[in-house]
């Protein structure tokens, strides 16, 4: 009996017994961590590109309706512009499910009128609705806009309640306006 209580008494393997204990804890928050800070990441990343795209596009003349980037491209190509935006997101891709969607509208009392739209990248999808419910915009006005999607594979904030409780979704969406600069952009030349 002496021995039972002296063993219960022993604190010689506690602090080896409480390492066991939070060591796991402490990996899963260093990785949860590291999922919060590149969900940061990318959203800052994706502010980024949607606003130097709406910015670049919103600087030019004309808009050639031309989606193709190769030597036959010319700089106000739609083509150039996907382009563009696909390297100001690496080292994402784009393409894997994420996108970018480039548009005109015009305000108007009820909501904007979408002049055209166009996607590249399999996370992009065009909806007339998302830019129609953007709120009040100066009527008869044109603008540029620019909508960016990047997928967020987290490592351990992978369950979809989980990630709609601290505010993160499973695709980042970002979108900019500009207005136009020297012409109001609300038609595509035909390449």
């Amino acid at each position: 009996m002496r021995r039972v209580r002296a063993l219960w008494r022993c604190a010689a393997g506690a602090v080896v017994v409480e390492a066991a204990m939070l060591l796991p804890l402490m990996a899963v928050s260093v990785v949860a961590a590291l999922d919060v800070g590149r969900y940061l990441e990318l959203s800052a990343r994706a502010d980024r590109i949607a606003a130097g795209m709406a910015d670049l596009v919103s600087r030019a003349d004309t808009i050639r309706d031309r989606a193709a980037f190769d030597a036959a491209s010319q700089s106000t190509d739609l083509g150039v512009y996907f382009e563009l935006a696909r390297v100001m997101a690496e080292p994402e891709i784009l393409g894997a499910g994420g996108g970018i969607v480039l548009s005109s509208i015009t305000g108007g009392a009820t909501g904007a009128t979408v002049n055209w739209m166009r996607a590249k990248g399999s996370g992009a999808t065009t909806s007339a609705t998302r830019l129609q419910a953007l709120g009040p915009l100066p009527q008869g006005m044109p603008f540029v806009v620019a909508e960016v999607f990047l997928p967020f594979d987290p490592l351990i904030l992978d369950r979809e309640a989980l990630l709609g409780a601290i505010g993160f979704e499973r695709a980042i969406y970002r979108r900019a306006l500009f207005r136009p600069r020297s012409a109001a952009l609300t038609t595509l030349a035909q390449p």
